[in-house]
């Protein structure tokens, strides 16, 4: 929708532009979009059951994990995303800021996808049918409105403002569903983390600069990202115990943990 707004206000090399940002952060995604097809079959079963208990419990494990790469993803791009825009070309950098607000719409958007899949689950695609409406009606109507008046900018942000709208009324919806709670302690541990990686790959980046390496070259960019995963990971499952406990059920040596 944004791009086919954009094509009436801006030349098409913006348009490509905008498509890299918004495809960069769509990788940040692909995990959360794995879980809706993990989880949907097993909820639908337990809604014809009339498991309600476990599908709660279905929901808050489904919610604990949708922010897992995201939550980082957004405060990577925050540090390197410039790095990230620049191997695309010279030009891409001064995107940056269109890349950060496409992310954070990713973040809101992985929560809202998460939320409108247990809708389906439970056999209520009208519900989340009135949501994805308004999403789409709120999108088109702030696409050209923003655009309008910030340029391509405004795309971004209609973006993100319709993904934050369609997340929250989807949320409350739910709720008159069912009675589950936000899994904060475990998105908690994710921020935590998240801020930690940040604060070290900063650090990093500050190394790399007064030894007189380029920051934003690809050797330097893909280092950050291979130090700024692995500093995550490991504080992660240092101060979340759910997501040690996960980890170990699924990897095939449990003693690994």
């Amino acid at each position: 929708m944004d791009t086919a707004v954009l094509g009436f206000f801006v030349p098409s090399s913006l348009i490509g532009i905008y498509s890299i940002c918004w495809n960069v952060s769509a990788v940040l995604t692909l995990f959360s979009k794995s879980l809706l097809s993990a989880f949907f079959p097993e909820m639908s079963q337990l809604s014809e059951t009339g498991g309600r208990k476990e599908i709660v419990s279905q929901v808050e494990d489904a919610l604990s994990y949708t922010g897992l790469l995201v939550i980082p993803g957004f405060v990577g791009a925050t540090i390197i995303g410039r790095g990230i825009l620049s191997i695309y070309g010279a030009d891409f950098p001064q995107d940056y800021p269109i890349l950060l607000i496409l992310v954070a719409a990713a973040l809101f958007q992985s929560y809202y996808l998460q939320l409108i899949n247990t809708m389906d689950a439970l056999d209520r695609p009208d519900l989340s049918f009135r949501v994805n409406l308004i999403f789409v009606v709120s999108n088109i109507i702030l696409n050209f409105t923003l655009i309008h008046f910030f340029g391509w900018s405004g795309a971004a942000f209609a973006t993100l403002l319709s993904t934050a709208v369609a997340m929250v009324i989807s949320f409350r919806m739910l709720l008159d569903l069912l009675d589950f709670s936000i899994p904060r302690r475990q998105i908690g541990c994710q921020i935590f983390s998240a801020i930690v990686m940040g604060i070290i790959v900063q650090s990093f980046n500050w190394a790399l600069s007064s030894i007189g390496i380029d920051t934003q070259g690809l050797i330097s960019v893909l280092a950050s990202v291979a130090l700024g995963g692995v500093v995550y990971f490991f504080i992660l499952l240092t101060v979340s115990n759910s997501f040690r406990i996960t980890v170990s059920r699924n990897l095939p040596i449990s003693e690994l943990i």
